[in-house]
């Protein structure tokens, strides 16, 4: 089991993929004029991906991994802890959220002050690489920054579904703790038979072949006539060990239950007789 103590270390191996998609890298490619200014400055990918539709199917699978590891991982956590443990990841999609931000220029926000007005969303601290090796200015950076601004977007997109998704984690972890512990609460009912397990099994081989029930797996009828009743020494019986007996039901269980079968014929004698 998965102890709240290791968490941090979990989450660490869960969301690793992506946290390393986070450190953002927008390759370009810049030509100099003859005056010795840069020129022509294009955007040849974003963390090695040359098109939006490539970075989109990346991020997109990246969400999809990370939340089948998650998936793999809550059965190892005790239900009353599961809820503190997706919170914490939902911590963890809040801050691969913030890899983007509104763009900024110096020190002014492009966002305006006007709620009407959409916010224009580029990454907050890309690292940036051409065939020079040589750094960008400032104004190069900012210009980046906008030239990918669509790629943002959908790093943003994604990362709020994430953050969606892992609060439905949380909702479906908490309603299902709350059904475990109504259905803890409220005992299951069943009906006491006098049989051992063994001659239960020899009576449900019985109905079954003669077709009583209209049911045809095997299996499936043993797990209900395990979950209906109860013997004297087995309250809650278990299903393997029935259909074991089912399967290979002993001669003496067998005369047990055609005693009882014959003394049923009798009382249906006597019924018949009285009506």
């Amino acid at each position: 089991m998965i102890s709240p103590e290791s968490f941090q270390h979990r989450l660490n191996e869960i969301f690793s993929d992506y946290t390393a998609a986070s450190s953002i890298v927008i390759c370009y490619r810049q030509q100099m004029a003859f005056d010795g200014r840069p020129e022509n400055l294009r955007v040849s990918g974003v963390n090695g991906f040359e098109t939006l539709t490539s970075f989109t199917q990346y991020l997109i699978s990246l969400k999809a991994e990370l939340l089948a590891r998650l998936t793999r991982a809550l059965p190892e956590i005790e239900p009353a802890a599961r809820a503190l443990f997706l919170k914490q990841a939902v911590t963890r999609s809040r801050i691969l959220a913030a890899t983007i931000g509104p763009m900024v220029a110096g020190n002014r926000n492009y966002v305006s002050e006007s709620r009407s007005e959409p916010a224009t969303w580029g990454f907050s601290h890309p690292n940036f690489r051409n065939e020079q090796k040589l750094l960008p200015d400032e104004e190069t950076r900012q210009a980046l920054i906008g030239m990918t601004r669509r790629y943002a977007a959908i790093w943003r997109h994604v990362a709020g579904e994430l953050t969606d998704e892992l609060r439905c984690f949380i909702f479906t972890s908490h309603y299902l703790s709350m059904v475990k512990q109504q259905e803890e609460e409220i005992p299951q009912e069943k009906i006491p038979v006098r049989y051992t397990v063994a001659e239960l099994a020899a009576f449900a081989r019985l109905l079954f072949e003669i077709h009583a029930v209209e049911l045809d797996n095997k299996s499936q009828f043993c797990g209900l006539i395990a979950h209906m009743f109860s013997t004297p020494k087995q309250k809650n019986i278990s299903k393997g060990s029935l259909k074991n007996h089912f399967d290979v039901p002993l001669p003496e269980n067998i005369d047990r239950i055609c005693e009882d079968l014959r003394k049923m014929l009798n009382s249906a004698q006597k019924l018949k007789n009285i009506y």
